[in-house]
Formats: C-alpha cells, sequence, structure tokens
C-alpha cells in the first residue's frame, strides 16, 4: 500500500502534464469545468455584454414564465421571424432548433472587437450546445445563401454569400451563430484564449444577485459606452467615468416576475455630487392616468443636472451653440440652468403614455413667485436657445391675463405647455393635460427614483394589434393576472441598485 501512493502521485503529475501539453499544442478548446463556463468561453472576460438563460425545459424558472404566457405564443414566433430577417428559408423553431437544445444555458452577448470596428448589430453571437450536430449542418447545408468559407482554429465558418449579416460555426457540439462573420471567429479565439471569460467572472459580476434566474446579464458600461462614437463622450462625466461591472437577474415565480439590477462603480473616483440621483431614498408623488407611466424622483435639480453634463459631453457642438446663444441674449453660460434647478423642490413627478408619446410633469416649488419671475424673464429667449439647439422654427405664446401657462410650438409640429400653478411648476404636451394636472391626485413609493405602469392595459394596447384568431380572443384573459409593475431604485457612490417588479394575480 505504501508504493500505491507515489504511483497515484505520479499517474496525477502525468496527467497534468500531458493536459497542459495538449492545451499548448495550438488552437485545441480548453476543458471547462461546467456547462455554462463551457458557453461562456466564447466571450473575453471584459466583453461589453453578456446574457445568460436556461433551455432546459424542466427549469422551474421557464415553468413560471409559461404559466405567465400560456396560450400566448411569444418566443417561437419571435424566433420566425428573426430567422427570417437573417436569410434563413425554411427554419421552424420549433421543428428545426427546440428539439436539438442541448439542456445547456443559452448565451447571447456582445463581441468586443467587432462591436468596436463594425457596429453593434454585427458583433452580436449566440452560442449554445446542442445534442445532433448532424441535423445542424443539414440545416446549415441547406440554405442556399450560406458558403463555408474560413475556418479558423479548423472550425468552418458559414457566412452569407451576399453579404448579409448571419454567420454560424459548429465548434463540436456548441452552435455558434452572430451577426458576421468577425464576430465569430472572435467566438472561436475567445474560446481559445487564457483572456476568455469564465464562470467565475460572470457570477462576481452578478454578486448579491440571483442565481436562480430566466435570464441573468453581466454588462461593462464603459466598453458599451466606448464602442460607439457617438456614445463615447458620455465617459467624460465623473460618474459614468466611475463605472465598472453591472448586473442584473430576471426571476420568474408563481407569485411574480422580478428584475433585480445593480450597477457598481469606481467610489474613489466619485464623490456625492456626482451621483445623478438623490443618496438617501423617501416618500415621492406620483402622476398618472390609465395606460400611461408614471415616474418620480427626489431631488430633481440634481438629474437635471446631471443630464445636461450628459448633454454637453455628449454634443459639445450644441453646447458651445447653446453657450453663445445664452451669452448673446445677455445670459451669461450656466446661469439659466442653475437659476432653475435652484428653484426646484425635493421631488418631480412624470407621467408619459409610451405608445402616443403624450407627457405631463409637475415639480412641486418652495417659491413659486420666484419660479414665476425667472420664466418670465426667459420666456421671450427660449425659441432663439432652442434653435441654438438644432430645434428651429419655434415660437412663445406668453399667457393672457389671469391665465398660467406658456406655450412654445412649432407650426404643425407638437407643443409643450407650462407655468406656474399654485406652488406648482406644470408643463404638459398639451394645453389639456397641463390644466387636468392641476388637480390630478397623486399616490407615493419610496426610493430615489420610482416608477409604476398598469401592466395588463399597456400590454394589451402593445400586443393586442399584432395577434390574431385565438390568440387575439384568449389575450385579455391571460393578461389579467398582470398587476402593475413597480420600480425603485437607490444609489451610493459604490453602486446605483434597484428592482422591477409585476406581481401576477
Amino acid at each position: 500500500m505504501r508504493r500505491a501512493i507515489p504511483v497515484a502521485a505520479a499517474v496525477a503529475v502525468g496527467a497534468v502534464v500531458l493536459v497542459l501539453l495538449l492545451g499548448a499544442g495550438g488552437g485545441g478548446r480548453e476543458q471547462a469545468t461546467t456547462r455554462l463556463d463551457d458557453v461562456l468561453g466564447y466571450f473575453a472576460k471584459d466583453a461589453p455584454l453578456v446574457a445568460v438563460a436556461p433551455t432546459d425545459l424542466a427549469s422551474p424558472q421557464l415553468h413560471a414564465l409559461a404559466a405567465v404566457l400560456g396560450p400566448v405564443q411569444v418566443v417561437d414566433p419571435l424566433v420566425d421571424r428573426l430567422a427570417g430577417r437573417l436569410g434563413l428559408r425554411d427554419v421552424d423553431f420549433n421543428r428545426d432548433l427546440k428539439p436539438e437544445l442541448g439542456g445547456a444555458p443559452l448565451v447571447a452577448g456582445i463581441q468586443g472587437g467587432a462591436y468596436r470596428r463594425a457596429g453593434l448589430k454585427k458583433a452580436i453571437v449566440v452560442a449554445t450546445r446542442i445534442r445532433n450536430t448532424i441535423k445542424i449542418k443539414r440545416l446549415l447545408l441547406r440554405q442556399p445563401d450560406l458558403l463555408p468559407r474560413t475556418k479558423p482554429h479548423g472550425v468552418r465558418i458559414w457566412e452569407n454569400r451576399f453579404g448579409g449579416s448571419f454567420a454560424a460555426a459548429l465548434d463540436g457540439h456548441i452552435l455558434v451563430a452572430g451577426g458576421s462573420r468577425q464576430a465569430v471567429a472572435e467566438a472561436l479565439d475567445n474560446r481559445r484564449s487564457i483572456g476568455r471569460m469564465r464562470q467565475s467572472d460572470f457570477d462576481d459580476a452578478l454578486a448579491g444577485l440571483p442565481r436562480a434566474a430566466a435570464l441573468r446579464v453581466s454588462a461593462y458600461p464603459r466598453a458599451l459606452l466606448a464602442g460607439d462614437k457617438r456614445l463615447r463622450g458620455a465617459l467624460r462625466v465623473p460618474w459614468v467615468a466611475a463605472l465598472r461591472r453591472a448586473g442584473a437577474a430576471l426571476t420568474a415565480t408563481p407569485a411574480a416576475i422580478a428584475l433585480a439590477f445593480r450597477l457598481h462603480t469606481d467610489s474613489s473616483s466619485v464623490s456625492t455630487a456626482d451621483l445623478p440621483l438623490a443618496p438617501h431614498a423617501g416618500a415621492v408623488p406620483l402622476i398618472g392616468g390609465p395606460g400611461e407611466v408614471a415616474i418620480g424622483v427626489r431631488e430633481p435639480a440634481r438629474v437635471l443636472q446631471f443630464a445636461a453634463a450628459l448633454g454637453r459631453a455628449l454634443a459639445p457642438k450644441r453646447a458651445a451653440r447653446l453657450a453663445a446663444a445664452e451669452h448673446a441674449l445677455g445670459e451669461p453660460g450656466r446661469e439659466i440652468e442653475s437659476d432653475f434647478t435652484e428653484l426646484l423642490g425635493p421631488t418631480a413627478s412624470v407621467a408619459i403614455d409610451p405608445l402616443t408619446r403624450a407627457w405631463a410633469a409637475r415639480f412641486p416649488l418652495p417659491h413659486s413667485a420666484a419660479m414665476n419671475t425667472a420664466l418670465q424673464q426667459v420666456a421671450d429667449s427660449l425659441p432663439d436657445l432652442a434653435a441654438a439647439l438644432g430645434f428651429r422654427g419655434l415660437g412663445v405664446a406668453t399667457p393672457d391675463v389671469g391665465e398660467p401657462f406658456y406655450a412654445l410650438a412649432r407650426a404643425h409640429g407638437p407643443t409643450v405647455v407650462f407655468g406656474v400653478v399654485g406652488s406648482a411648476l406644470i408643463a404638459a404636451s398639451s394645453p389639456h393635460r397641463a390644466a387636468a394636472l392641476v388637480t390630478e391626485a397623486t399616490h407615493t413609493a419610496r426610493g430615489a427614483l420610482v416608477a409604476t405602469v398598469d401592466a395588463q392595459r399597456l400590454a394589451l394596447r402593445l400586443i393586442g394589434p399584432r395577434l390574431g384568431g385565438l390568440a387575439a380572443l384568449g389575450a385579455p384573459l391571460v393578461l389579467s393576472s398582470l398587476g402593475n409593475v413597480t420600480l425603485s431604485a437607490s444609489i451610493d457612490r459604490s453602486a446605483l441598485s434597484g428592482q422591477a417588479t409585476l406581481p401576477l394575480k
């Protein structure tokens, strides 16, 4: 028995050496420790975004979602429509794809290199384990537009010979499909790189969020912003520059569907004054009628100042034109912004109709007379300031005697109605909505940022016109189980976190 120990040790050492030699032999896939680890490897550790969803039909999360959707088919027609847009012919989700899902998680995300070079559409990649590679190869072979044109790491990549946004590869039992050959090739490179994502990296980004979820997302906001030249300027804003990894988890139970999220920030590089939301939660009044999204924030001055800083960073030329217009009007730069934000109260309430885009807002004021004076001083200058921002042709109408509302509008275009009524600043997209807002009742919620909407009513308005036959008749009954979606978020120097919940009746 004494000799068994050194013999066993020698065998173990030999196995380790053999694995290392094979792994260094050029291009082989490194063995993963879990099924999720295997598929996550097709993305880099610093990938802009990676999402994971279960495909095992026995998953309690999928069962809970199926119970909510009932007879309303959502996934199948969406996948079939997507396949059609990608140019894939005679592909049916239920017949060709669903039976071959291997029960391993499906991972979708953005390849950083392809995103920077070619944009978001061509950078998206989906990877998952499949059961029968022969059937998937036959599916690819019968596509007249797909040809096997490249073979990195000995893996054939099928791509659209007419330049369409689709490519696919079978790497062993892993199907890798994406918006371009470059994205799929980058995924194959990642799987063989020491910089590949592992399950531990993914789990670290979602620390504190539910692990058993219908969808888990890890994102790197800085990479998402830096990869798009239109958004890159936002990194000049201190709080945005301090962003690190972000995570979100969508969970489903018979009682509710919930989305928990957390955006981590480097607390050493951001101050409390840099935060876009109030660093303390509290009661916030909400307004809004049926079908409207009701939003409330604490310290609206902070939110508006952050939005202004973001606007200056994303559109510096427009910001310079605005500053020049303010100077020409005898209003030194930023004085208009600071004058108004300093007059705002501790909360603000906004209601938005997501379909018609009609909106209304109410800002309680500690000093309504001062705000009224400020509006009188700046009202005539608003068309010139709007023109500096690119909104030309606007005119302003001042209120008649005894009337509170100003109107800013373009001929045959949208209108903004605003004015001080009582102890509040009222603004809306129509005179009727502004007048109704004066006496509209409120309810309260707690948080730094809060929101709510009637999910049943909104869902019927969104999907009702797109359904037909039995689905159209059954949708109101199925969706009757949906309650009101509620969102609450809070912030400190280390993270922005919150949760949105949809209760099920």
